[in-house]
């Protein structure tokens, strides 16, 4: 019995290593690959000039798509390009403005809308005075993030309604 328990930690043990070897040998310094074949460790820059700095956004009429995000985080660098689409798509209705949470200037939101992970997607609205994060799957599924652009679009013509009344 000891034997065939012996026999099984030393198979159990081996496989072990040869995994990590596997891994050390063939995934060592890998750079993240991209579909699009952009350079995922380059920092991430504004895709277009409709997506602003927040502070230039603060002084526009209009509710403000914020994106928070690090340059580090991939996730970040996918969804850029379509906040940049749809800031084009939507430059009527909507600011979009980015906030780098690596930026010391930029601890002071981080905190207030407690960012946690990146990139995290806001309404902020002033002039209806109020703010709230958008749906997460809207970071990685671009009809989920128009859904929840239209959503706040048709909330906000029926809060104008109900006030103008």
């Amino acid at each position: 019995m000891k034997k065939k328990i012996f026999i099984g930690l030393a198979i159990l043990i081996t496989a072990g290593l040869f995994t990590y070897m596997h891994i050390a040998i063939n995934h060592a310094n890998k750079k993240p690959v991209c579909e699009s074949g952009e350079n995922l460790n380059a920092p991430i820059e504004m895709p277009n000039e409709y997506v602003i700095k927040y502070q230039e956004a603060k002084n526009i009429n209009k509710p403000i798509i914020v994106m928070f995000y690090v340059d580090w985080c991939t996730y970040c660098k996918r969804l850029m390009p379509l906040f940049g689409e749809l800031a084009k798509q939507y430059k009527d209705d909507f600011s979009f403005a980015v906030i780098n949470c690596d930026y010391p200037e930029n601890m002071d939101m981080v905190q207030k809308y407690h960012i946690a992970g990146f990139p995290t997607l806001f309404f902020i609205d002033y002039e209806l005075k109020t703010s709230f994060a958008i749906n997460p799957n809207a970071t990685a599924d671009k009809n989920i993030f128009i859904e929840e652009l239209e959503k706040y679009k048709s909330f906000k013509k029926n809060i104008k309604n109900l006030t103008s009344n």
